[in-house]
Order: structure tokens, then C-alpha cells, then sequence
């Protein structure tokens, strides 16, 4: 299987199986020699962490018209000062092709396809938004995203864009005729695009988030456990497709972060090893155990 899983072609994450005996590229983890799965060394979080993020630099291409299985490999060394087995989410994050995180927020005004639009053309520095219909929901944090037609990559509504700004939830105000305000937290930026009356615009409510975790928060188990899922060809907003405009993703775990706030004594000490990306050939899944072999290099 070595053949398949070390070809930069398929999308391994370079020295995900820690095949270098460096953490070249997955910098957070040390070296450990005592076990692994791939080689004779993984990787280790042998330090107190307490639900901090891991968020690698390192990107590998992918082609959005195809599909791909990530996995990863972990295994529970020493609990916590209070019992727990190491944790913590693990998947990925995704950039398009100018290497721009693309975010997601929950959409509120449609299910469908978009239907909300400025009525009034946007300047820089406005603070008021002119839109056509109410909207509804509260959260901590509310955005609004924009989607200019002269813009090259953001102008399709329901894609990610990289323009947005946080509003007032509270501030709906409707002022008759069909329309209704909306009041930014501060004044609109200058993107250098136009933004004139009928441009396509998203409510958001929510952390606009750039991770995914697709392969789960699980409480590590004492015993090698692995984890798999697909992303299927394809793109859309998030679940099983990649988010519209992908053409990079990167690896992320956020290093025990299911009891992030028992921090009165040492934290878990886990392994990780097999982080790897790999193209389904034809659309068709690998085997699960491949993912789990020792030949996998």
C-alpha cells in the first residue's frame, strides 16, 4: 500500500505518518519513540495543553471534483490528573485558491438560495444597511455577507465570500415600502468593490467558522483508535462537500478540548499518527483498514 499513500498526487499530508522521524509540519506534536502505527516513531502531546488549537500552516492541493478520505490515528498513553483520556476535535480546515480561509456561519434567511439583497447602494464607512426583507434571530455574534458582482471570485451568491462584517441583531428596523434597516457594529470597510442596490447579501448568526471537524470530538481511547470519514466531490456551504471555492485544506486538532477547563493538574498525554488525505480513486472509498496498517507510509 506503500505505493499509493506516499505519492504526493494522492493528497498525504507530508510526513503525516511521521516517516521523516521529525514533526516537520505538525510542529505542536514531539517525537515518540516507544510506539506507532506507520514507522517507529508518531507523534506526542507529552506537555500540559488545555483545549488549545492546533491549526497547521501546511496545506495540501485538492481538486473539489473529486473525493477524499482523511483520517487519523490516536491512542491515550496517561490520563489526567482527574481520570480523563486525552480528547479533543480533529479535522480539517479549508482555503481556496488565493490561500484565503473560508469561513462558514449559520444561515438564517433562506434554505435554499438566497434571497436577501441590499436596496440602497453600500459605501465605505456607512454604518446602515438598506435591505429588502426582515430578518430574524439573535446570536453573540451576527454577520452579514456580501457578494459584489465585479468581484472575480465572490460574487456568486451562496458561495463563500471574504466579505463580511458583524451587525447589530437588534436593530431591524422596518421603515416602510419594502424595506428594512440593519446597523453594522462599525463602518463598512473599503473591499474596492462596488456594493449598489440589488447586490446579493447572507445573514449569518454564529462564529463564522473556519474549521471542520470531520472526523469527530471523540475522548481518545487507551488502545490505537482510528478515525475516517470522506468529503465527496462537490461543493456546498459545509457538511460532507467541500465549502465552495476549496483548493487547499490543512489538518487541525484542538489538543484536549473536551475538558479544556480542568486545569488544576497535568493533562492528558495522547499519540498521533496516520494523518493523512487520500484521493479516492474514481470516487470509490479505500478500505478502512487500510488506514490503520503499518504499511501505510
Amino acid at each position: 500500500m506503500a505505493a499509493h499513500t506516499g505519492r504526493k498526487q494522492f493528497g498525504l499530508f507530508d510526513n503525516g505518518c511521521f516517516q521523516k522521524r521529525t514533526n516537520t509540519n505538525f510542529e505542536v506534536y514531539n517525537i515518540y519513540t516507544q510506539d506507532a502505527i506507520s514507522n517507529s516513531v508518531c507523534g506526542v502531546v507529552d506537555y500540559n495543553t488545555y483545549g488549545s488549537g492546533f491549526y497547521s500552516n501546511y496545506r495540501v492541493p485538492i481538486d473539489p471534483s473529486k473525493s477524499y478520505q482523511f483520517a487519523v490515528s490516536v491512542r491515550t498513553i496517561q490520563r489526567s490528573y482527574n481520570d480523563r483520556l486525552g480528547s479533543g476535535h480533529l479535522g480539517i480546515r479549508m482555503w481556496d485558491k488565493d490561500n484565503n480561509l473560508l469561513r462558514y456561519g449559520t444561515i438564517q434567511n433562506s434554505s435554499s438560495a438566497p434571497t436577501s439583497q441590499l436596496t440602497r447602494e453600500a459605501f465605505p464607512g456607512d454604518t446602515v444597511l438598506y435591505i429588502n426583507e426582515p430578518w430574524s434571530g439573535t446570536h453573540s455574534q451576527s454577520w452579514v455577507s456580501f457578494y459584489p458582482a465585479s468581484h472575480p471570485d465572490y460574487s456568486t451568491p451562496y458561495y463563500t465570500t471574504q466579505f463580511s462584517v458583524q451587525y447589530d441583531d437588534t436593530s431591524y428596523t422596518d421603515i416602510g415600502g419594502g424595506e428594512y434597516t440593519v446597523t453594522l457594529n462599525s463602518g463598512l470597510p473599503n473591499w474596492g468593490y462596488a456594493l449598489p442596490a440589488e447586490t446579493p447579501i447572507l445573514q449569518r448568526l454564529g462564529y463564522v467558522n473556519p474549521n471542520i471537524y470531520n472526523l469527530g470530538a471523540p475522548n481518545y481511547p487507551e488502545t490505537w483508535t482510528t478515525y475516517i470519514t470522506t468529503v465527496v466531490s462537490g461543493e456546498n456551504f459545509d457538511g460532507g462537500f467541500f465549502r465552495n471555492g476549496t483548493r487547499y485544506v490543512s489538518f487541525l486538532n484542538l489538543r484536549n478540548y473536551n475538558f479544556r477547563n480542568e486545569t488544576d493538574g497535568n493533562s492528558a498525554r495522547y499519540l498521533i499518527d496516520n494523518i493523512l488525505c487520500v484521493e479516492c480513486p474514481n470516487g470509490v472509498a479505500w478500505p478502512n483498514e487500510l488506514f490503520k496498517r503499518s504499511s501505510v507510509r
